[in-house]
């Protein structure tokens, strides 16, 4: 056979219109090495994708490896479709060129590494006892079902007053499990750590500061959080949950229990490449080692982009390699950046020239024939400056550029909570962007004003919420009838119910309850007071006519969305949406480029919530996006691709793998990059002992055990408020490795950022920000790539910026002492100076509303409002629409609901004016606990008699514990109600309707029947016709417990009445064939009536309702 050369293929997969590009002497050695372990360290922008896939074609061509011999591994589906669709397309090309020979089916395989796990888990599952076809939990779901854990718990950690929210706490808790299963470990090991290490502080002498006491009970605390964690496993495994940490972890048990198993995935995978290599976890590394150590297995990364370290990953690995898969030669290097212009690769190998792996290692090179590329740079006075500057330089490539529209951009951030003032000055300087990532989505002006609706409809004590919607551009209330409004709720809180004034012991109550002066003065409160209440009630306010306008409208959306709050998620965010009239703002707004699409997302976020936690209220939800929104770790590295003419905000994180013409880097500060404020190591909250993870040869080591002293302990874990003397000065300490240690791992984050940049990059940074009441210099990655850095001077800004009558310079940050005398004199925060500004703020620019106006004017000008509008046959409609539409406003006459269901009659007969007021100002209210079994039962007793894929086709024949009728809410409930609701179940096959004694006509039917002039709905649980008699019988299953008393029992058969007319009017049954039955399951009792009211008694009981309503 002949050889196919790296250059015969180069020749066949070129473009018909490109120049031939030959690999380069390193690619060639790479694409032509050995089948025997092999490191390759490839630069950013390195072509790495390009060599693996010309590796793998070689492979082929020249005999070496069949295609479906080759597995290829990498991170992200984008990235694995990638890899796929060049090696498909090179095949492709061999095969045209007369290289090769193949069946056009046979293929490498490529998947992402949690895919070829899941393989190995799905495929051997049962060898280690654990079920093959368990249900994949997301992080939602798995944040859910630790949540409950958390509730449920009786661990005295949870009470020890320093937890501030089940939310961080399950979060926490979350966290510290996946690191245990990362590791290997279980509760047991966490416990035994601890109580050595209790012992031994114990045995310490000297005094503990209060200081040293808080990181110790730290470290106790952790105790609790691996008693859940074990229980959050044991859950998991109960309920035939797994995560994507599980899938590695038994794939890894598996491969160790028999390696019968190894065998097979050689013999299917000879080849093997590992891209992005430095971003496994110490899990996943065991695992590949175990599979393909001296095999033909080729890692492929760079150490220098380690970013995903708080996610398990360790830059180590790639140092470890020749140890863990039997290497022998000295790694392969890809030096030659394929990306970058000159002068930003240079800045990229400044900032990365402090790194461990830079030392001895081939700097990235430039591209032959690379321009010379832009870096941009500035120290600016204020964060606002800082975004304008950004602004502006956007402005000019993507706006006043003539190829504007053809460029790609990003802005990179530390933390989500940077982007919002940067898209602010970009609205303003009109730059088509979009924020990614559903943690930048929250800070959108559209999701901002949709979440503030949600949680003030949800939450009584919304008040922050409420007055930003007040305070914003739909409504637009004035500070003066805010704090109107204030006063209001103040009053209202001294009140009682009936607008008395409440008496000193009841005030002190509810002072003492955990909402403190919130209970007392609620803004909700205050604006349902202002939508029920006439006018001569609301003249004793301190606000303005117009101002009460506004505020009874946004009550009214208030009142309206909190009616629909029972609603599913999704359908009460839409009605939201619509209620707000988000959706024709984004819509109607030119600037807004994305148009409705954040809307989109955000429906979409709450999509897969309620999927991974079926049961999730919206309270429980909004918690998770706080969480999501303040912890970038809590959301999911997004998948990004770039876009022409828009310029993307994202993390940092999410931009590694790709490239953008022009990138933006800012916050370049202190105490923001890198943010190491305290270096505690694994004293940290929630943090796994560094000396059990699998890793811990790469970390920080603290040899606790031989300190004899807590003055010992204290000088390694605590930074002293002033430097030791110099014949006090030892070996740097556990909290100086630590803080070296995290430096770095910024470090590499910033030459990631800096790297994604083609033709130009910005880095900048700011000395003031927000409130702060301490300033900020540039940090050392700043310097580090730009040198010397003078502050940006406004005009007039002087007094903020000079010092010694020069503006303040980066140099003098080295300099101590010089450094806090600067900071002294310029201690005051110019973004206070600004204490008088106009309200409310403008919504648009004066550019743009200039063009607005004008536009507003063009339209007006075509209207003849001297001619009558022509008349239509709906206007007559319409006029009586819009009447009765004021009426029902002016109206302030209690009034029973129009529609209500059947179980809700004897209570609406029972005490009208209460429902009455209810429905005028309708509140959330506590789930019982029994509604989550009764939703299970009643699931449960449809998917009995349904096809649940086919929508209420009747099987023959089902099998009652097939897996796929498994209810999600089962993650909800407890045991005691699992063991309930088994009870439930069995009681219910032993009863008339078990599915082999008879076969309802129906089930789960809808009612929608009307009763004078109000409506009936609700759902018949099931129908069952005699076909000997023809006698129907509608049945409601009940999962409580039956009535014991006459008027209770008068109240249940009300219930069915009103099933029967439904019954009978909707499907013309006569009243006399009609038996309507309430099955009380749990203990076994029925209770039926033939004897039916006439429909017009029933009626008659809802006038004289609706009349002892109308006179309270």
């Amino acid at each position: 056979m002949t050889r196919v050369t790296h250059e015969d293929i180069a020749r066949a997969i070129a473009k018909p219109d490109k120049e031939i590009q030959l690999p380069t002497e390193e690619q060639r050695r790479i694409i032509e090495s050995p089948l025997e372990p092999a490191l390759v360290v490839a630069g950013a922008g390195s072509g790495k994708t390009q060599t693996m896939m010309v590796r793998i074609l070689w492979l082929i061509a020249n005999g070496l490896a069949k295609p479906h011999e080759i597995l290829g591994l990498t991170f992200t589906r984008k990235a694995a479709g990638e890899l796929r669709e060049r090696i498909e397309l090179g095949i492709g090309q061999l095969r045209a060129a007369g290289l090769v020979q193949l069946d056009e089916f046979d293929m490498p395989e490529v998947s992402t590494y949690n895919s070829f796990a899941n393989a190995i888990y799905s495929q051997y599952a049962l060898l280690v006892g654990r079920e093959p076809d368990a249900t994949l939990l997301d992080d939602p779901g798995a944040h859910g079902l630790m949540r409950t854990v958390v509730l449920e718990s009786d661990d005295e950690g949870l009470r020890d007053g320093t937890s501030t929210s089940v939310g961080s706490v399950a979060k926490s808790a979350l966290s510290f499990a996946h690191a245990m299963r990362e590791n290997g470990l279980v509760g047991r090991d966490i416990v035994d750590f601890i109580a050595e290490f209790d012992s031994h502080i114990d045995s310490l002498g000297g005094t503990t500061t209060q200081e040293l006491q808080k990181l110790i009970d730290t470290v106790r605390r952790t105790r609790t959080y691996a008693n859940l964690a074990d229980e959050f496993q044991r859950r998991k495994r109960e309920r035939g949950f797994v995560e994507f940490s599980d899938q590695v972890a038994t794939a890894a048990e598996i491969v160790e229990q028999d390696p019968a198993v190894i065998a097979e995935i050689r013999a299917r995978a000879r080849v093997v490449i590992l891209d992005e290599y430095q971003d496994t976890s110490v899990a996943q590394t065991a695992l590949l080692a175990a599979l393909f150590r001296r095999t033909a297995v080729m890692a492929v990364g760079d150490p220098k982009q380690s970013i995903y370290g708080w996610r398990g990953a360790s830059a180590a690995n790639m140092s470890r390699f020749a140890r863990d898969f039997g290497a022998q030669g000295a790694p392969y290097e890809l030096s030659v950046s394929w990306r970058n212009d000159i002068d930003i690769l240079a800045a990229a190998n400044r900032v990365a020239a402090e790194l461990p792996e830079s030392r001895g290692a081939t700097a990235l090179r430039a591209r032959p024939g690379a321009g010379r590329g832009e870096v941009a740079s500035g120290f600016y006075l204020s964060d606002e400056d800082e975004a304008t500057a950004i602004a502006e330089w956007l402005h000019e490539r993507f706006v006043a550029a003539g190829d504007g529209a053809e460029q790609t951009g990003a802005v990179l951030v530390r933390n989500r909570s940077h982007m919002a003032k940067i898209a602010e000055a970009l609205r303003e300087r009109e730059v088509p962007h979009r924020v990614l990532g559903l943690g930048g989505l929250l800070s959108t002006p559209e999701i901002a004003d949709l979440n503030a609706v949600l949680r003030a409809a949800a939450d009584e004590h919304a008040g922050s919420e409420i007055i930003r919607l007040l305070a914003g551009a739909h409504y637009e209330v004035g500070v003066a009838d805010i704090v109107g409004l204030h006063g209001l709720a103040r009053w209202l809180g001294q009140r009682d119910a009936e607008l008395g004034p409440m008496s000193p012991e009841l005030q002190r109550s509810i002072r003492n309850q955990p909402q403190g002066s919130d209970e007392i003065q609620s803004l909700a409160e205050a604006l349902e007071y202002i939508r029920t209440s006439d006018a001569d009630r609301l003249e004793r306010t301190q606000i303005s006519g117009e101002g009460l306008a506004r505020m009874a409208d946004l009550a009214a959306t208030l009142h309206d969305l909190r009616a629909r709050l029972s609603l599913p998620l999704v359908d009460l965010a839409e009605a939201a949406i619509r209620r707000t009239r988000l959706d024709l703002e984004t819509v109607a707004n030119p600037r807004n480029p994305v148009r409705r699409s954040n809307l989109d997302a955000y429906l979409d976020a709450i999509r897969g919530y309620v999927t991974s936690n079926p049961g999730a209220d919206l309270n429980e939800f909004l918690e998770w996006l706080d969480l999501a929104e303040t912890d970038d770790k809590l959301e999911q590295v997004d998948e990004v691709t770039a876009t022409q003419g828009v310029v993307q905000l994202t993390t940092m994180h999410s931009s590694k793998g790709l490239e953008w013409d022009y990138v933006v880097v800012p916050l370049l500060n202190t105490d923001v990059m890198p943010n190491v404020r305290t270096s505690k190591g694994w004293f940290a909250s929630a943090t796994l002992p560094y000396e059990l993870r699998r890793d811990a040869a790469d970390l920080p080591q603290l040899d606790w055990r031989s300190i004899t002293t807590t003055k010992e302990l204290v000088s390694e874990l605590i930074k002293p408020s002033k430097p030791p003397k110099e014949d006090e000065a030892t070996e740097s300490k556990f909290y100086e490795r630590e803080h070296l240690r995290l430096v770095q791992e910024t470090r590499r984050l910033a030459y990631v950022a800096v790297t994604r940049a083609k033709r130009g990059v910005m880095l900048t940074s700011s000395r003031w920000h927000r409130q702060l009441t301490k300033p900020r210099w540039p940090s050392e990655f700043h310097r580090d790539m730009v040198g010397e850095l003078t502050i940006e001077v406004p005009p007039g800004c002087e007094p903020y910026t000079h010092f010694d009558d020069e503006p303040i310079n980066s140099n003098k940050f080295d300099d101590e002492g010089l450094r806090k005398e600067i900071d002294g004199a310029l201690n005051v925060n110019p973004n206070d100076r600004n204490l008088r500004m106009s309200w409310p703020r403008p919504t648009m620019s004066k550019s743009a509303l200039s063009r607005n106006l004008e536009i507003a004017d063009q339209v007006t000008s075509l209207v003849d409002e001297s001619e009558e509008p022509n008349q239509t046959r709906f206007d007559a409609l319409i006029d009586l629409l819009i009447a009765e539409r004021a009426a029902q406003r002016e109206s302030r006459v209690l009034a029973v609901p129009e529609r209500f269901g059947a179980s809700y009659f004897h209570d609406l007969l029972d005490d009208p004016v209460k429902i009455a007021r209810n429905a005028a100002r309708p509140m959330p209210q506590e789930p019982f606990a029994a509604t989550l079994i009764g939703n299970l039962f009643h699931n449960w007793v449809e998917s009995l008699f349904t096809d649940l894929s086919a929508g209420a086709a009747y099987l023959d024949g089902l099998e009652l514990e097939d897996a796929d009728l498994v209810d999600q809410g089962l993650a909800r409930a407890t045991a005691d109600d699992r063991a309930h609701l088994d009870t439930l179940k069995a009681t219910f096959l032993k009863s008339r309707f078990a599915p082999e004694k008879k076969t309802p006509i129906a089930v789960e039917l809808p009612i929608d029947v009307p009763l004078g002039d109000a409506t009936v709905v609700g759902k018949l649980d099931a129908v069952y016709r005699d076909n000997d008699t023809d006698e129907v019988e509608i049945v409601d299953w009940k999962t409580g417990k039956p009535p014991r008393t006459q008027e209770a029992r008068a109240g249940r058969e009300l219930q069915l009445m009103l099933y029967a007319h439904a019954y009978a009017e909707s499907y013309q049954v006569p009243l006399d064939r009609i038996r309507a039955t309430l099955y009380y399951v749990g203990a076994d009792e029925e209770i039926s009536i033939t004897e039916i009211t006439p429909k017009q008694e029933l009626l008659a009981l809802l006038d004289a309702a609706r009349e002892t309503a109308r006179r309270a």
